[in-house]
């Protein structure tokens, strides 16, 4: 920079410095003159502080989306504290301060904006939290159909009772949605799921299960004007920690629902029980499940961050995929199986560490995971599948060990940035496509 322009830069910093403080004296002086103090200008409440937390209706709503995800990122991490998330919040400005929260309710206050137990909601003390808790009071219970299971104790809620679902005429039959509970001409979004179901003889049995389909729409093709028109169906759930089960497409296509915890108690969630879910929050902890059924988070576009459990043996079928913004994910120890297309197409995912003990890569497992540019292949795996890697553009080193036998067709093709690769003593078989159009491809060595 020349002298010139240096001395210029600093004169008008100056400058503005001076104008600013001009500014700040006359509006002191204008205020003071009109009956304002100086401590209701720059005290704690005064309008100065006032000023710099007022925020509006929009942006409230995107620091508290931020905030939430945060919140749900931390309960992902063992060990945490209310103080570690406190701080954590005031590192990223999303709070300026710790007397911004009350560490008994855990409400966050911003300027005169109260987001009520969010911290309460996932820090209270080890295994408690406020979703699900049997204070919450089950409002919603009339929409609901129980049946009671074969224990005699405990209940599933199997859907949404006839007189509150919408019903409609397709290909001449008629069908019930329960995507959507309509009450007079009110539909019902925000919902909590009981713990409780009491019959009509007074029998109390615990709501251990979400049924089949109970929220989910049966087919998304044939929805009809009065549901694709309907703005206010399902945003959030509310669900009890006394379920450890959650059905086969138990909320499939509730493209509207934005907000819902899943318990530390579920121990089960089926096949599709999310597919579709288009606004799931960012980030879910599943780590107490033990089994995830085919496609249970399938095309769940804003799913970015997934925790599961070391208590999971296999990652079922098209069970992650097109989460086109996936970018966190533990594949934990325990896992032995990736099924087929299980994180296809899940173009935000740069890194996946696969576990020891793993032993098959499925068919079309990363296929298309445009940003993967980081994966190990431990040395238990025995077989890599049919396109598994196909078009994985960002891919540039790739070690394969000597305990896979088979690597099948196709399986690295199309991974034009792929330069380098390793095959070590062992492997058997190479179809001849496997590592078909790789136009970057520099170097092979067997080991």
């Amino acid at each position: 920079m020349s002298k010139t322009k240096f001395l210029k830069k600093n004169f008008l910093n100056v400058s503005r410095g001076i104008t600013l403080i001009s500014l700040i004296v006359t509006i002191v002086i204008m205020t003071t003159l009109a009956g304002v103090g100086i401590k209701s200008l720059t005290g704690s409440k005064g309008l100065i502080n006032q000023a710099k937390t007022t925020k509006t209706a929009a942006e409230m709503k995107e620091l508290e989306e931020q905030i939430e995800v945060e919140l749900i990122r931390a309960e992902m991490r063992k060990d945490v504290t209310m103080e570690i998330i406190i701080q954590e919040l005031i590192e990223k400005n999303l709070i300026d301060n710790e007397s911004q929260v009350d560490k008994e309710t855990g409400t966050i206050t911003i300027g005169e904006y109260e987001m009520e137990e969010k911290l309460a909601h996932y820090v209270i003390t080890p295994g408690e939290k406020y979703y699900g808790n049997k204070n919450i009071v089950p409002t919603d219970s009339k929409y609901f159909s129980f049946s009671v299971n074969k224990d005699g104790q405990t209940a599933t809620i199997s859907g949404v009772k006839d007189s509150y679902a919408v019903k409609t005429s397709y290909k001449g039959s008629a069908t019930k949605y329960t995507a959507v509970i309509k009450d007079g001409t009110t539909y019902v979004k925000d919902v909590v799921i009981p713990y409780e179901y009491v019959d009509s003889s007074g029998n109390k049995y615990t709501v251990t299960e979400i049924g089949n389909s109970a929220f989910g729409l049966k087919d998304s093709s044939s929805w009809d004007s009065e549901i694709s028109n309907v703005e206010n169906t399902f945003t959030s759930f509310t669900l009890p920690n006394t379920i450890t089960t959650i059905g086969n497409s138990a909320f499939r296509g509730t493209t509207t629902l934005t907000k819902i915890n899943i318990p530390n108690s579920v121990t089960s969630i089926g096949s599709y029980a999310f597919a579709e879910c288009m606004g799931l929050p960012n980030a879910i902890n599943i780590s107490n499940a033990t089994t995830i059924g085919g496609g249970a988070f399938q095309k769940c576009t804003t799913l970015s961050a997934v925790k599961l459990g070391e208590g999971l043996k296999n990652i079922q079928n098209t069970c992650f995929s097109e989460c086109t913004n996936l970018n966190n994910i533990n594949i934990p120890d325990g896992v032995t199986t990736i099924g087929i297309s299980s994180f296809s197409h899940c173009t935000s995912l740069k890194k996946i560490t696969l576990p020891d003990g793993l032993t098959s890569i499925g068919y079309g497992s990363f296929a298309y995971c445009s940003n993967l540019n980081v994966i190990n292949i431990p040395n238990t795996v025995t077989a890599i599948e049919q396109l598994a890697f196909r078009e994985c553009i960002n891919l540039k080193d790739i070690k394969i060990p000597g305990s896979v036998k088979n690597i099948g067709a196709q399986s690295f093709q199309d991974c034009t940035g792929l330069i380098n690769v390793t095959i070590e003593e062992g492997v058997t078989t190479i179809v001849g496509t496997a590592f078909g159009r790789m136009y970057k491809f520099k170097h092979n060595k067997y080991t």
